[in-house]
C-alpha cells in the first residue's frame, strides 16, 4: 500500500472493489469506469486529481489527490459538537470553491448529481475539492438533458424526483441544500437526527416551503431560496457557459474570484496535521478493505480497459514542469538516436555468462 507515501503530493489511494458477480454487479462495473474516466477528462483545483489507476488481482484503485482534512460532513457536526455548522463566512469560502469546481464539470458537460457535505473534501492548505464522481453523467454529444435516478435522498432536485429530464440543474438545487446545510447543521428537509421514509421526503422535498433558522443573514436566505427554487426555470445556475449569475450574488461579495482561482486566497481554517479528521480511526480506512473478492476470466475485458495507465492531465504538466521528461530523454545530436537505443547497438551485445568461484 501507498498510502503515507510521498509521491509528488498524490500519495492517498481509493479502492473499489466489486462485491457481486454476474448479472447483478454491472451497474458497479459501471461506476467504476465512470468516475475513472470522468477523473481522467477534468482538471481543477477544485476537484480531486487522479493520478493513476491500476488493478490487481483482487481490486480496482485509483489513485488521487491527498485530502488529510477530512470530509465537510464531519467539519459542520463533529469539529465542534456543542456549536455545529459554519459561520457565514467559512461556508460561503467553501460554497465559492464548490461553485468553481462545478463550473468546470459543467463546462466539460458532466453533470455530478451527488453534491453533500460528505463529498467535499478538505486538503492540507484549507482549501476544499468535490470527490466521488461514481453518479456522475457525460451528456451525449448533442444532448443537453439526461434522465435517471442518482444522488442521495434529501438532496435530488424536484426534476429528478418526478422523473423528468434534466440538466446541470440539478447539480445547483444540491449547492443550495449543501449551503443551508452548512450554515443551519442540518439539512433543509428534515430535522437533525430524523428518520424519514423515502416517500415522505420527495413529498417534502416537492412542496416544503424552505424556513431558516435566525442565524442566517438576508444575502445567505436569497441565495438559498436562488437555489433551491423548484422550478427549474427560476434557479440560479450554470447559465451562458458559466456560473457568473451566482458569482454576482451579494453573498459573495467579500470573495475575490481571481485569488480563488489562483489558489491564493487564505482559507478561513487549516486543519492541524496532527489531527485525524475522522469519527474514529477506523473511518480512515473503512473504504479501502474488503478483502477475498477473486476476479473471473469474464471481467477481463473490463479491467483492461479500467487499467489503462493513463496519466492524468495534472500530473503530465507537473512532470512537465519538473524537467523529468528532459532528464528520460536523452537523445543524439540533432535528435538523433543515441548508440544504446540503436537496433544495431543492442544485436552487438555481447551474450551473457555466468561465473562460478569454488
Amino acid at each position: 500500500k501507498i498510502k503515507n507515501s510521498n509521491v509528488n503530493g498524490l500519495n492517498k489511494y481509493k479502492e473499489l472493489f466489486l462485491l457481486l458477480w454476474g448479472k447483478n454487479d454491472i451497474q458497479t462495473q459501471l461506476g467504476a469506469m465512470v468516475e475513472k474516466r470522468i477523473l481522467e477528462k477534468v482538471h481543477s483545483r477544485f476537484i480531486v486529481s487522479l493520478a493513476y489507476a491500476f488493478q490487481t488481482k483482487e481490486e480496482l484503485c485509483l489513485v488521487m489527490t491527498i485530502m488529510n482534512g477530512g470530509d465537510l460532513k464531519y467539519h459542520v457536526y463533529l469539529v465542534d459538537e456543542n456549536n455545529p455548522g459554519f459561520e457565514e463566512p467559512r461556508a460561503c469560502f467553501y460554497i465559492a470553491q464548490i461553485i468553481q469546481g462545478l463550473e468546470h464539470l459543467h463546462q466539460k458537460r458532466i453533470i455530478y448529481r451527488d453534491l453533500k457535505p460528505e463529498n467535499v473534501l478538505l486538503d492540507n492548505d484549507g482549501n476544499v475539492r468535490i470527490s466521488d464522481l461514481g453518479l456522475a453523467v457525460e451528456l451525449k454529444e448533442g444532448k443537453t438533458m439526461t434522465k435517471g435516478y442518482a444522488g442521495t435522498p434529501g438532496y435530488m432536485a424536484p426534476e429528478m424526483l418526478k422523473g423528468d429530464k434534466y440538466d446541470t440543474s440539478v447539480d445547483y438545487f444540491t449547492l443550495g441544500v449543501t449551503l443551508y446545510e452548512f450554515i443551519a447543521a442540518k439539512n433543509p428537509f428534515r430535522n437533525r437526527g430524523e428518520k424519514v421514509e423515502r416517500e415522505e421526503m420527495k413529498e417534502r422535498m416537492l412542496n416544503r416551503v424552505v424556513t431558516y433558522p435566525d442565524n442566517f443573514g438576508e444575502h445567505a436566505k436569497s441565495l438559498c431560496d436562488g437555489l433551491l427554487a423548484k422550478e427549474v426555470d427560476q434557479r440560479m445556475g450554470f447559465k451562458n457557459g458559466c456560473c457568473d449569475e451566482i458569482r454576482a450574488h451579494p453573498f459573495f461579495k467579500e470573495i475575490n474570484w481571481r485569488k480563488l482561482n489562483a489558489g491564493i486566497l487564505p482559507p478561513p481554517f487549516v486543519p492541524d496535521p496532527k489531527v485525524v479528521y475522522a469519527k474514529d480511526l477506523d473511518d480512515v480506512g473503512a473504504f479501502s478493505s474488503v478483502r477475498g473478492v477473486a476476479l473471473e476470466e469474464p471481467d477481463k475485458t473490463f479491467f483492461d480497459e479500467f487499467s489503462t495507465g493513463n496519466i492524468s492531465i495534472p500530473w503530465q504538466e507537473e512532470m512537465i514542469d519538473m524537467g523529468i521528461y528532459g532528464e528520460l530523454n536523452l537523445w543524439g545530436p540533432e535528435g538523433t538516436i543515441p548508440n544504446d537505443l540503436r537496433r544495431e547497438s543492442i544485436l552487438e551485445q555481447p551474450k551473457s555468462s555466468t561465473c562460478c568461484i569454488s
